[in-house]
């Protein structure tokens, strides 16, 4: 009963998601976000009232970084070995979801470096962390080895890039459960129905806020006027 309980749950909140309305925004805003997000899962109703209601942040965000030369210099070294791994040039954004392309960032759960890898996971995909070398640290070393790792859980979930960020935050087996527990792979309603704590549910979000911030042609450019 339960179970039946959950996912008619599940059935109402896709239904709320994924019929996105015009609010107050622009139509600028609104049009970017409908065509960035095309076939992507922050197409949804509640991914495009987060971003009405955090686009400055984003766009802060973006010019921010853009402000900073060594910012720049590690973004675009980032975005060429991404392009070139055959990833979406979004995955660029990652490091800044995740340490505001900081390489030398250590965090209280024990990840490091510009990725934020836990050292069991830096091991795993082929880094050195030991006593006396440290690659989470380096922004060439590191960089190859995340984009090993978002290969690996593509292979996971059938190449749907959106369940492999999820993870890359949430971890592969959280993931999973929750998939196999609540029957549906939507990675929207993954991260913003069923995974626990704020962080996870709103890296996702998060992750496309940013991307579209960068990417999506006047959505910045209409904040700003």
């Amino acid at each position: 009963m339960n179970n039946l309980i959950s996912k008619a749950l599940l059935v109402i909140v896709a239904l709320f998601c994924f019929h996105p309305q015009k609010s107050m925004a622009s139509d600028v805003i609104f049009d970017a976000v409908m065509t960035f997000c095309k076939g992507k899962a922050c197409k949804s109703g509640a991914f495009y009232y987060h971003f009405e209601k955090n686009v400055e942040g984003y766009c802060a965000g973006i010019k921010y970084i853009k402000s900073k030369p060594a910012i720049v210099s590690r973004a675009g070294f980032v975005e060429f070995k991404v392009k070139d791994a055959g990833l979406p040039a979004s995955i660029t954004l990652l490091p800044l979801v995740e340490s505001s392309y900081d390489p030398n960032q250590e965090s209280s759960a024990g990840a490091a470096g510009m990725w934020q890898l836990k050292a069991s996971t830096a091991r795993d995909i082929g880094l050195v962390v030991d006593s006396s070398v440290d690659e989470r640290f380096s922004v060439a070393e590191s960089t190859d080895g995340a984009i090993r790792y978002i290969k690996w859980l593509m292979g996971k979930f059938d190449g749907d890039i959106d369940l492999a960020i999820i993870a890359y935050n949430a971890g592969i087996g959280r993931v999973q459960r929750l998939i196999d527990e609540y029957g549906t792979r939507n990675p929207w309603l993954i991260a913003k129905g069923l995974l626990k704590g704020k962080e996870a549910e709103h890296y996702l979000a998060r992750y496309y806020g940013y991307s579209l911030a960068m990417y999506a042609e006047g959505v910045c450019d209409e904040n700003e006027q």
